[in-house]
């Protein structure tokens, strides 16, 4: 389960990058033509999406099951991308880096509850915290 905290770590740093790198890609008149605002956009509704998906799919974990959850997160995650490599125009865009998102948040909330389960003890872990920090804050420094 380890593992799968850490791939939905890579997954959603390599969804930043990849708006990053392609920002320039998707303002071109040979692709999208986007402004510089609705690439931007597209980031912001990747981020809502991963909110949104964290707080709807982590209450839906406890009734459901993790990995019944993780199952339909990685589906959405994956639809998501694919139909992203498919946009049409700005909005199209959006609605599918929104549904990209919706897959991350709730991977990380299907993933971090069985995490939290098998961290026993304070004395024989870090804090349950310190691995969520590092794995957010870490990609920033290189």
């Amino acid at each position: 389960m380890l593992a799968g905290l850490w791939a939905s770590w890579m997954l959603d740093g390599l969804e930043v990058t990849i708006i990053g790198a392609l920002g320039a890609v998707l303002t071109s008149p040979h692709t999208l033509n986007l402004s510089p605002q609705a690439v931007g956009a597209s980031g912001s509704c990747y981020l809502a999406g991963a909110v949104a998906g964290a707080l709807l799919f982590g209450a839906a974990t406890d009734r459901f099951g993790r990995r019944r959850i993780f199952f339909l997160t990685l589906g959405c995650y994956l639809a998501g991308v694919a139909l992203s490599a498919f946009a049409w125009n700005g909005a199209a865009l959006g609605a599918f880096r929104l549904l990209t998102g919706l897959g991350i948040g709730g991977e990380y909330a299907a993933v971090n509850s069985a995490v939290d389960e098998l961290i026993v003890t304070a004395a024989s872990a870090p804090p349950r915290g310190a691995g969520l920090f590092a794995g957010h804050c870490l990609p920033e420094f290189g």
